[in-house]
């Protein structure tokens, strides 16, 4: 297995975590369901979380991402040594404005 965490820095004040979560969701994953199983919100000693996994078919492998949110969101992605660092990759360009 092979653990990478990368962070995303925000504005977004603690007020407004759960709006970022929900964001997050509507935007990333509700769109493309068919990549995205086990998607669960949870808060965790006052701490908003988004947990899911992640596979596309012609990767025959899956991540396990964990995102926390907070400023800056953390982001932990868990996966399988067969699955190709291009794949982890794709995923973090997802989430960088400049891609």
């Amino acid at each position: 297995m092979k653990t990478e965490i990368f962070t995303i820095y925000t504005e977004v004040t603690p007020a407004y975590f759960s709006d970022l979560l929900e964001f997050m969701y509507q935007n990333y994953i509700f769109p493309h369901q068919e990549f995205f199983q086990n998607v669960r919100k949870d808060a965790i000693d006052n701490e908003r979380f988004l947990f899911f996994t992640y596979s596309k078919p012609e990767w025959k492998s899956y991540m396990d991402v964990e995102i926390k949110v907070g400023n800056p969101v953390q982001v932990k992605i868990t996966a399988d040594d067969t699955l190709p660092q291009d794949a982890i990759d794709d995923f973090e360009r997802g989430f960088d404005n400049k891609s």
